[in-house]
């Protein structure tokens, strides 16, 4: 058998006061909402803040061990500057910009009084780390390295018949820019990154491979049966965010701009979409020119949160990401978003831009051979390709 001996000690981790301190000296601490937390409920009134200091290459993760604030009157937020969340819940995790500090910010009403917070974090050189791509199924961090089996690095080659998926998510206005430091691959042998509606194999150079906005970047590394291996990757990685100024349906009414961005809400890319919204926004036609959209951010809630356009009285109401769809010629188009009470997720993003037709369009249904006299043109399925579907009974 055997005879253990045990001591229980105060933690030794540093912990500050939101409304004490003003920024933290240590790579990993708690922060608690008020002095005598734990004892005693936070005061009223109260507008504190409190810097999270990171370094260069370094992420902060933050996590919400206990939260107990007057939801809605109460507020916990947590900002790096390009990002930012509040309304936090005991267990939420909140993961920080690679190089940026964090504020944490807490203001109470003069009602109300309850226990308050307790938040852990760590600071973490995160661009350093490396993952092995059959070993982590997905990342939702800043910066890191990716490789091709856990030896990678020694004498040992990777093995044949592999076929594995990791999933780099990035946030609603962010990118994922991945570079292979090293890639020794054997004949046959594969390794894809797509996002969106881009897809790239490394070949046998160093590359990098920049995913589209707001859509997470799938890494898939897929070897022979027969492969004899080799020597493998290693693959480095950072998420940043889009610069993207736009225009809100929730917020605004219409544009005439000649392009833009139009977004679900007033604070895409760093909280998700309300509910219960019913918002419309007008994209105002130009005369001799169509309309062109195409939507780069689509995370809505299948059947309950609705994005619908309307142009020369037709709706559409199903979207692909990264497809053109177009207006008729000179027409408004009328975005329509509507959401419901239960579940709210990123929203949407598109591009809008104005193009001149380039060239003459003849639906096949509204034309005869006699009217076709041009020296060149297009003949279209009817008057709504692209945007509508034809009608079945058409002939």
């Amino acid at each position: 058998g055997f005879e253990l001996s045990f001591v229980v000690q105060e933690s030794q981790v540093p912990s500050y006061s939101l409304c004490k301190d003003k920024v933290t000296r240590d790579d990993v601490g708690i922060i608690l909402s008020h002095e005598s937390y734990g004892a005693a409920n936070h005061m009223n009134n109260l507008n504190c803040n409190l810097t999270i200091s990171s370094h260069p290459g370094f992420t902060i993760f933050i996590t919400a061990v206990d939260v107990d604030v007057e939801a809605g009157f109460d507020i916990l937020k947590l900002s790096d500057g390009t990002k930012s969340t509040q309304n936090l819940i005991t267990g939420d995790t909140f993961i920080a910009e690679s190089s940026t500090d964090v504020i944490v910010s807490f203001m109470t009403d003069s009602t109300s009084t309850m226990g308050g917070f307790l938040l852990a974090y760590f600071v973490q050189n995160t661009s350093a780390i490396q993952y092995s791509i059959c070993d982590t199924n997905s990342l939702a961090i800043s910066a890191g390295q990716i490789t091709s089996h856990p030896e990678y690095g020694t004498s040992q080659n990777y093995m044949s018949g592999i076929d594995c998926d990791l999933v780099l998510e990035v946030g609603a206005l962010d990118r994922a820019k991945i570079t292979a430091k090293n890639l020794d691959l054997a004949s046959g042998d594969m390794l894809v990154l797509s996002s969106g509606s881009q897809e790239f194999a490394f070949g046998g150079e160093t590359s990098s491979f920049i995913g589209e906005p707001g859509q997470n970047v799938v890494v898939t590394f897929s070897t022979s049966t027969t492969s004899n291996g080799a020597a493998g990757f290693l693959l480095s990685f950072s998420v940043e965010r889009v610069n993207i100024s736009f225009i809100s349906v929730c917020a605004d009414d219409l544009t005439n701009a000649p392009s833009g961005y139009v977004a679900s809400h007033d604070t895409f890319g760093d909280t998700n979409h309300g509910s219960n919204l019913d918002c419309t926004f007008t994209i105002k036609g130009i005369e001799g020119f169509v309309t062109v959209f195409r939507f780069y951010v689509l995370d809505l809630e299948q059947d309950f949160d609705i994005i619908s356009i309307t142009s020369s009285g037709a709706t559409k109401e199903s979207f692909i990401t990264n497809k053109p769809y177009y207006s008729q010629t000179g027409a408004d188009v009328v975005l329509k978003f509507t959401s419901d009470g239960s579940l709210n997720k990123k929203g949407f993003l598109l591009f809008f831009e104005r193009d001149v037709p380039t060239s003459v369009r003849h639906p096949i249904c509204d034309a005869v051979s006699s009217d076709l006299r041009e020296f060149s043109g297009e003949i279209i399925s009817h008057n709504g390709y692209g945007y509508i579907p034809y009608n079945q009974t058409s002939d």
